[in-house]
């Protein structure tokens, strides 16, 4: 039979175990305890687990982030090239490096009007 004359000691609390006991604690343990429950909120612990039963939810989460990182990945890189382009076509003044870039401007113009056109085999 479980014992409801527990005494309260300075610095000392009792929760309800399992089984209808009551456990004691101290005030230390009880604080922790109350953290951990706080973290856990933030963490959306119960969010998380809800979706684990759901993986269609999943599928269409990973999905959209999917083309979102996709979509970031080509635009990124278009602006990157873009302004390397510009900065080496403005390079192409220069004395040594300058017939270099321009050589490479050109391939890269060509291959740019040439991309509606039949591959050449």
């Amino acid at each position: 039979m479980a014992d409801d004359s527990i005494k309260e000691t300075p610095g000392k609390g009792t929760i309800a175990g399992g089984g209808g006991r009551k456990v004691e604690l101290d005030v230390e343990a009880l604080d922790n305890i109350n953290r951990l429950g706080a973290i856990m909120e933030r963490m959306r612990l119960g969010e998380y687990i809800s979706m684990l039963t759901r993986p269609g939810k999943i599928l269409y989460i990973n999905f959209i982030a999917g083309l979102a990182r996709g979509l970031g990945f080509g635009l990124g890189v278009t602006v990157l090239l873009g302004l390397s382009l510009y900065i080496i076509g403005r390079m192409v003044d220069l004395p040594l490096i300058g017939s270099f870039v321009a050589k490479i401007v050109t391939i890269v113009q060509e291959e740019i009007t040439s991309v509606g056109k039949s591959p050449k085999f």
